[in-house]
């Protein structure tokens, strides 16, 4: 049986799952001036900086992870070499599309670009549409929470308590 110095409590009497000792005392945070500073005093140990480079990979192992999401700067680098992909992919297909265009006669190219025009404006016809249904959606809501509103403070005034 383990007895702390002094205060005649055993470990017996404490309880099992406590994660904070009061009885124990805690070092005091070493502190140095500004001279000190200057001068070179050092609290830590060439062994000590080891231990802590070492218990740091362990954290950024554990707590980043292969889940961990990417850095700002990881994100910028990963948008740029998408970006440049993008552009060469663009430019590959603009080549395809001017050697079959070289092959073609004016009026298929001519059909060719109605057709992508339609297709552009086919889309921009369903963001519209997509636009407009929750603008409707957005205003019944409020109109629903208006009439709500108005139900609470008319029964409000009418029953004070």
């Amino acid at each position: 049986m383990y007895t702390v110095r002094g205060t005649g409590v055993s470990m017996s009497d404490m309880p099992g799952d406590l994660l904070y000792d009061a009885l124990k005392q805690v070092p005091p945070r070493p502190t140095i001036s500004n001279l000190q500073w200057i001068m070179g005093t050092q609290y830590l140990a060439a062994n000590d900086l080891d231990l802590l480079s070492i218990s740091l990979r362990f954290y950024l192992i554990v707590v980043g992870g292969p889940d961990r999401p990417l850095s700002k700067e990881q994100f910028a680098q990963q948008y740029a070499q998408d970006r440049q992909r993008a552009l060469a992919d663009r430019a590959a297909q603009r080549g395809d599309a001017q050697e079959g265009a070289a092959s073609q006669g004016i009026f298929a190219q001519m059909g060719q670009s109605l057709s992508e025009r339609t297709a552009k404006l086919g889309g921009i016809s369903e963001t519209f549409g997509q636009l407009e249904e929750a603008s409707a959606n957005w205003y019944n809501n409020i109109a629903k929470t208006a009439e709500k509103e108005k139900r609470k403070a008319l029964l409000g005034s009418l029953n004070p308590f």
